[in-house]
């Protein structure tokens, strides 16, 4: 049946019901349509952050060794820039003149044996350890060719930075422990390990004690391994980083940031697709072979993991290294608690 249309006194009846609904339509408020994502404003919590300002950090280093590989990468792989950290960096001899330098304010920062830290602290100085380098520190007692044992070492000259520092303590406990007693040998103080490698080939020394690459490469040229610390030694700690006190509190976002930079080079150190690319910059600062820098990466973090995640400073070590200075007679009993000497609170603040 076909359709009609509507009659037009129909279409006139509803004509104003139309119109006002589509006036209604028009007026509707403009939530009544989905907002537009991308003009909607992102979150105040999602801006980026402020880049932190830059700071320089007067540093002090004993000459080049494996002991300060995270500083290595540090900078060369750019975590301190970025963090916005530039070092004014200073070569120093011994422990002890890092300790000097940090103490007087010449320095703010210094990375040396923590003993060190400990001596200029009971001393008055105005120095704190904020991180570690080093746990259990990988020393190596290196001889002429003709000394074969610990018992050959009797009546010898052993070289050691000075006959009080961290290097002397490590060798007079690995010393004991084989038997052979303090006064049974002689200390020959030169330095670090660069000048006890020297006297060791002039022939001015017997024996040395030595970190690395440089022991691999005077065993490979024909000096004889006596031992290693980690047959005798667990638990230790040895490298700190440690600052002067005033100069850390007034500077504390820097040193913080400095700190986090070290971290991030530990963990790029630790990861397996970077050890070729490790192995290369301790070649390059230490200026040694490939062999005994390979050789290095596998003591230090494949077989000993001896750097401390983010730079950590690991108490029992410090507690281990404070009861060994005691008994060798460098502290009076009984030990010192090590609140003494540290301030935890610039790893933890690096950390999060």
């Amino acid at each position: 049946m076909a359709r009609t249309a509507p009659p037009s006194s129909a279409i006139r009846r509803f004509a104003p019901v139309v119109v006002a609904w589509l006036v209604a339509l028009a007026c509707s408020p403009a939530a009544t349509s989905p907002p537009s994502k991308a003009a909607a404003p992102a979150p105040a919590s999602q801006a980026p952050p402020d880049p932190p300002s830059p700071a320089t950090i007067p540093i002090g280093y004993l000459p080049p060794a494996a002991f300060q590989w995270s500083s290595y990468i540090a900078e060369d792989k750019g975590f301190n820039a970025a963090q916005a950290i530039n070092l004014d960096a200073t070569q120093l001899g011994t422990p002890n003149e890092a300790a000097r330098a940090v103490v007087s304010g010449s320095l703010g920062i210094a990375t040396f044996s923590i003993d060190a830290t400990v001596r200029a602290i009971e001393g008055g100085g105005n120095l704190v350890a904020i991180g570690s380098e080093i746990s259990n520190p990988a020393f190596a007692i290196i001889a002429q060719p003709t000394l074969r044992d610990y018992a050959d070492l009797r009546g010898k000259s052993i070289a050691v930075s000075t006959p009080k520092d961290g290097a002397a303590v490590v060798l007079r406990m690995m010393m004991r422990a084989k038997g052979v007693g303090d006064d049974e040998y002689d200390f020959l103080a030169v330095g670090t390990t660069p000048n006890r490698y020297t006297a060791l080939k002039s022939g001015q020394a017997d024996a040395a004690i030595m970190t690395q690459p440089l022991d691999f490469v005077a065993v490979d040229e024909g000096f004889r391994l006596i031992g290693r610390s980690s047959e005798v030694i667990q638990h230790f700690m040895f490298m700190s980083v440690s600052a002067n006190k005033t100069w850390a509190q007034e500077n504390r976002p820097a040193v913080v940031r400095y700190l986090k930079a070290l971290g991030a080079a530990i963990d790029w150190m630790y990861d397996p697709a970077n050890k070729d690319e490790a192995i290369e910059i301790l070649m390059a600062r230490t200026r040694s072979e490939r062999d005994a820098a390979a050789k290095t990466y596998t003591v230090f973090i494949e077989e000993g993991k001896i750097v401390p995640r983010h730079a950590e400073i690991p108490v029992q070590g410090l507690e281990a290294m404070l009861q060994a200075m005691v008994e060798l007679g460098d502290l009076p009993a009984p030990a010192p608690s090590t609140a003494r000497y540290i301030d935890l609170s610039y790893v933890q603040a690096a950390k999060e």
